[in-house]
């Protein structure tokens, strides 16, 4: 089985999966950027877009009201919890390859399809630009780190906005109030001290 077909499969495996059993679904736009985050119903007390709700927020919509509209443009970002079912047999070859063969599924179309693994924290993160999905799929709540809990969208956001020709900077601002028009903008890591 092709790479582009055990992608495919699994983006038609995930959209009936969502309208079958009704996943929370939030829209966001960041600039050019939009995404769906949907979430399944065992996943809702993550919280997990809290980090983007507040300003990017642009309404909660059903997985009904998704199909067809404007809304469902762009990337929808999936959120699993691992199941014993259908979920875990759609993700057997992602969960079973060994390194080499992810090298030779991602090929010349590592920057619009691939996928990680990590089998400590026993989570799987497909990233498919050609089919518009995003997933997180993981065993165990508490195996995951804190950041994926309130941000699971960050890497699927920079994904995205280099499939964009976008780029995202961790920066801060700087603007006089006297010269509203002009401004600093300070690029650099976390804890660096850009806001100081």
């Amino acid at each position: 089985m092709t790479c582009s077909v055990l992608f495919a499969e699994l983006a038609k495996y995930l959209q009936d999966l969502a309208n079958r059993d009704g996943f929370d679904n939030q829209f966001f736009k960041i600039g050019p950027l939009s995404l769906t985050l949907s979430i399944a119903q065992g996943c809702r007390n993550l919280d997990m877009g809290a980090a983007l709700a507040h300003d990017n927020s642009v309404n909660e919509v059903s997985a009904h009201s998704l199909v067809g509209s404007e809304l469902q443009a762009g990337l929808t970002v999936y959120v699993v919890q691992f199941s014993d079912g259908l979920l875990r047999e759609c993700l057997w070859p992602f969960l079973t390859a060994e390194r080499k063969v992810i090298q030779q599924l991602s090929g010349s179309d590592y920057a619009e399809q691939f996928f990680i693994r990590d089998d400590q924290r026993k989570t799987i993160k497909v990233f498919d630009q050609k089919n518009g999905i995003g997933l997180l799929a993981f065993e165990d709540r508490d195996l995951l780190p804190s950041w994926e809990l309130f941000s699971p969208l960050r890497e699927f956001l920079h994904l995205r906005a280099l499939n964009q020709s976008c780029l995202l900077l961790h920066a801060a601002s700087l603007v006089s109030p006297d010269r509203p028009e002009h401004g600093t903008l300070i690029v650099g890591p976390g804890g660096s001290g850009k806001s100081t």
